[in-house]
């Protein structure tokens, strides 16, 4: 960046800062389709955006578990074959 595209401290004047939209930064929710009875929708993320399906009859302490031992191996999690270019998706 120039020199001459800064701002000068020395001036004086009032700087006019775009507005930031605060709702754009937000990710957008995710739209979900109704599961079946004996399944429901668990998140790995505060934010609400990796959902993942589990099963809707599991004990508190597993469920936990469960959730712990997937969100530890998030990043292996929604990968297609198509992201794996040594992997032929044809076999």
């Amino acid at each position: 960046m120039s020199a001459h595209l800064l701002p000068n401290p020395n001036q004086v004047g009032e700087l006019n800062p775009k507005p930031t939209n605060i709702s754009s930064s937000l990710p957008l929710p995710i739209e979900l389709k109704p599961l079946p009875n004996h399944l429901k929708y668990a998140y790995l993320d505060i934010e609400q955006q990796l959902p993942v399906i589990i099963a809707n009859n599991l004990h508190q302490e597993d469920e936990d578990t469960l959730l712990h031992v997937l969100r530890q191996h998030k990043k292996a999690i929604g990968w297609k074959l198509s992201d794996l270019p040594s992997i032929n998706p044809f076999i």
